[in-house]
Formats: structure tokens, sequence, C-alpha cells
């Protein structure tokens, strides 16, 4: 086996020390392994879906140097995936090295090694990868005594044909003791499930290039909404400067989706035309920037609110059909009464540049959050894309507005 397989294993445990399954170290203080482990340890449903905010108790048990056990915070959820991210309160003990996560080039037939807690000293077990099942688990058989059973969950499988992880064991059939036939998540699946949330510890951290990014109905022959973009990116810009160094807030008619991950936050520049079904980009980049928020809430470990929300809502027009459902968890700005003035008017009102203080006080929070709390908040921002147009359909039937005549 080699060693970096074992330098990485972790063990999951409750407080009384009884041992629940494994993990395996992923980046200098983040470690993989199943919900179902986690939620046993924690003693709550394995179908919760809230993110525990309770403390997993683990330790390196294979490392050289005998390790004191670790308190670690649940950082990303997916019961139905059956896939958890811890973060340790610290850096992993000394030794412990982190296992690369690589796409794996062939399961067939191919030979496998991983290592379990059926017992609280670990067990070893290889045979081989069989292929792929029709839920995109990899099936494989055990070649050796013992059987990949409860406790194994959670472990890294090594693929010693080609020297990487092949994946993480995910479940084995308890009802039939003697078949050793059992599933293990692919790394491929781990690696699409969890861009945002893993810290890549090669790669040099990547700063937030933009303070705010403005999502707006782009329309050639409405100048109300690009004079509104326009003017809001320019009185955002004069006072987050004032703050920040280097960070622009952008506004451009030809936006993409890597600069909307770059920024902070965004402004959704709302009229009743946002989400319109005959422009999708606006419904495509709301969605996105509402993963990239629920990803960066569950890193922060905070609650989704309207202190934390990175997506903020200025309305120009149609405050009264404004989704009810955005309303409620993000801080929304009525700017309707503003934009029924001339610019000169607009910029010598009291209430409008408290209102722009305000917006970009919050902005600048969360930019210095977002840099000094995750470790490389733009790290994947190059491969990061926008939804497809199908997949915002739900969003303009749902949040459109509703003309009753």
């Amino acid at each position: 086996m080699s060693k970096p397989i074992e330098q990485a294993i972790v063990r999951i445990q409750n407080s009384e020390g009884r041992v629940f399954g494994a993990g395996f170290l992923v980046s200098c203080n983040q470690i993989l392994t199943c919900a179902h482990v986690v939620a046993d340890s924690l003693k709550i449903p394995r179908e919760t879906q809230e993110l525990p905010d309770l403390t997993v108790l683990l330790d390196f048990p294979l490392l050289e140097k005998k390790s004191l056990s670790s308190l670690s915070i649940v950082r990303y959820w997916d019961p139905k995936s059956d896939i958890a991210l811890l973060e340790i309160l610290e850096d992993a003990p000394e030794g412990a090295i982190p296992i690369e996560l690589a796409e794996v080039n062939d399961y067939s037939y191919c030979n496998f090694g991983v290592c379990g807690f059926p017992n609280d000293i670990g067990d070893w077990t290889y045979g081989k990868m069989l292929g792929k099942t029709e839920l995109g688990y990899i099936q494989v058989e055990a070649e050796t005594a013992h059987r990949i059973q409860g406790g194994y969950s959670g472990g890294p499988v090594w693929h010693r044909d080609e020297e990487k992880l092949a994946g993480m064991v995910v479940a084995s059939d308890e009802d039939l003791p003697k078949d050793k036939i059992a599933y293990i998540i692919p790394v491929s699946t781990l690696l699409n499930a969890l861009p945002h949330y893993l810290k890549k510890t090669s790669q040099s951290p990547a700063p937030l290039m933009y303070a705010c990014f403005i999502s707006f109905p782009v329309d050639s022959i409405n100048s109300l909404i690009r004079t509104a973009a326009q003017e809001i990116q320019e009185d955002l810009e004069f006072e987050i400067s004032a703050q920040l160094k280097n960070k622009s807030v952008l506004a451009n008619t030809t936006r993409t989706a890597r600069e909307l991950c770059e920024s902070a936050c965004m402004i959704m520049l709302y009229t009743y035309r946002y989400f319109d079904s005959d422009d999708p980009l606006c419904a495509q980049e709301f969605h996105a920037m509402s993963l990239l928020e629920q990803t960066r809430l569950q890193e922060l470990n905070v609650r989704s609110t309207k202190e934390t929300s990175f997506i903020i809502p200025i309305v120009i027009r149609g405050i009264d059909k404004f989704p009810k459902e955005i309303d409620a968890s993000h801080p929304v700005y009525d700017f309707v009464k503003y934009f029924m003035l001339s610019s000169g008017e607009r910029r010598r009102r009291r209430d409008y540049r408290k209102d722009i203080e305000e917006i970009a006080r919050h902005i600048v929070g969360q930019c210095k959050r977002l840099e000094q709390n995750i470790h490389n908040p733009c790290g994947n921002c190059a491969d990061f894309e926008l939804p497809k147009e199908q997949d915002v359909q739900h969003l303009i039937r749902n949040l459109a507005p509703n003309w009753v005549f």
C-alpha cells in the first residue's frame, strides 16, 4: 500500500471513543467522509438536511507519531449523495499528508486497497474494482479474508494500478455477511460535488478581482436600465475605493461566469424584465450567484441572513412585483423613487447617498470576510460556468411578474 494513504486516513468517533467510520485528509485541514458516518457519530438522523453545527471528533491513527484527537466542524453536507467535508479547527498533525484528488482513467477490473475501522485498530482489504453501476457508484469485490463492512464507510480507496485515489467507500450489504461486494463513490463525483469547497494546497491563493458584479437586463433600447447600472457602479466604486484597494465594480453588458465568480457580491438590478423568458441571462446570473452564496456561507460556517447575503437586490422598477422569496433573505433596496429624478437631483438626496454608503459597507464587509476566512476564494473561478438556460426555467416561471387583468 502506498504511503500517502496511511498518512491521510482518519477515524471518525464520538466523545466516548466509539468509532463510526473513516475519512481522509484532502488539504491542510479538510477531511472527506460520508455524511452518514458524521450523522451516526453525532447521533442525528441520517436524512438531516440542515448543515450540522456540532463538532466532530477524529484522529489520525496510522501516523508514526501518535496524534491527539482533533475537533472539526462540518463545512459541506449532502446526505443525498452521502458526502460530507469536515474542517479541523487547526492544521492536521505532524506527519499527515493530504491525498490529491485527480481523475482516474480506468476502473474496470483494476486493483484496489482500503483501510476501514470495523474495530478500533483498523483493517485492510484488497480486491478488484469491477465497474460503474446505474447509481454512479463503482462496484468492488474483496479478494482477502476480510470484506468491506460497517466502519469502512468514508475510507479512501486506493487505485493500486494508477497509484492514486479511486474514490470513497459508501456502502456494503450488511444483510449478506458472506458477500464481498461493496460500493465506492468515484473521485470524479467527489470533485464535481466540491469544486468550490476544496482548498488546493498546491495552488497559490487567488484574490477576489472585483468587489461587486452588477447583474441587469441587457437592453440597448432601454436607457433607464443602462443609466441606472452605470450610475450605481460609479457611486458604489467611489465609496468602496475609499475602503478597499484594487477592487472595482463590474457593470459590463458583456459579462462572464468567471467575472461573477471573481466578485465578492452581486447587485441584482431589478426591473419587471429581470426574469425575462426571452433573455434568461439575468436568471442564469442570479442562479449562479445563489450557488456561490450557498457555497461561501457553508465555508464561512454562517447562516443565510440579510446581513450575510452576497446578493443585494436594488429595485429601480417593479417594487410591487419583487419576489417575496428573494426579499426574505436578501437586503432589498427600493431605488424607484430615486430613478424618477434626474441624475443631479438623485445624487443630491441625502437618503440616496445613505443607501449607497450602506450598500458599499455591506460589500466591503463581505469582501473582507471572504479573503480573511477562505484560503483561496477564486481558486476555481476559471472553471466556473453559468447554469444552462433549461436549468433556470423554474426561476423564470416562478419569479417573473404575474400580470392579472
